[in-house]
């Protein structure tokens, strides 16, 4: 529908596509870390020898179903990436801005002190 109509603008169908493939991964995490481990813990079951040392992996790959679920989007969809990356520039050029070179001999005390 996309590729037909002639009145979407070219940032509106990259945003589009970014959506799609954000989505095509939020379908493979959720498959990869939930499904697969709870089918081969039903088949150990079904197959009498039960998870046990598996059991583990199992709980690992589950658990880490939160945590890698929203990364997706913050890596795809590119308002989202300038969002999150631009947040580490900003904080990495005040730190740049407010360090002074340790050998400098600087006579300007510090904003926040005040001398009496």
């Amino acid at each position: 529908m996309m590729q037909t109509s002639s009145m979407v603008s070219s940032k509106a169908r990259s945003l589009q596509s970014q959506l799609y493939y954000a989505l095509v991964f939020q379908i493979i995490i959720p498959t990869v870390l939930l499904n697969v481990p709870l089918a081969v813990f039903f088949v150990l079951t079904l197959l009498n020898r039960g998870p046990g040392e598996y059991s583990a992996y199992l709980s690992l790959l589950i658990s880490l179903y939160p945590v890698i679920d929203p990364l997706p989007n913050f890596f795809i969809i590119s308002p989202y990436r300038k969002a999150a990356f631009g947040c580490f520039k900003w904080n990495r050029q005040l730190s740049d801005v407010n360090q002074v070179p340790p050998n400098s001999k600087n006579l300007v005390a510090p904003a926040n002190i005040s001398i009496k």
